[in-house]
């Protein structure tokens, strides 16, 4: 896994919040984010990470992500690490 890889991760991730409008709201609600802001954070690293994290600190939402892209949830974990902050252990 490359840090490009792993951006293409976080934006799949992204795709599956706002995929969703329950997921969407929660993760607006969660983040403090508006909708319009979404597009512009999606090229920016840290935010990729955050988004990562999100996903990873909810187990359903997690497994639910990597049934839909038939990922093993190893492969986020890899992509997490790949960006800024991802050496810190959950």
């Amino acid at each position: 896994m490359n840090r490009e890889q792993a951006e293409v991760i976080g934006l799949k991730i992204l795709q599956f919040i706002v995929g969703d409008g329950e997921r969407a709201m929660r993760f607006l609600s969660v983040s403090g984010m508006a909708p319009e802001d979404l597009r512009l954070a999606a090229g920016n690293e840290d935010f990729l990470s955050g988004l990562i994290d999100y996903l990873l600190e909810c187990e359903p939402l997690l497994l639910e992500f990597c049934s839909q892209e038939a990922f093993d949830p190893e492969v986020v974990w890899r992509a997490r690490r790949e960006l800024p902050g991802g050496q810190v252990d959950f």
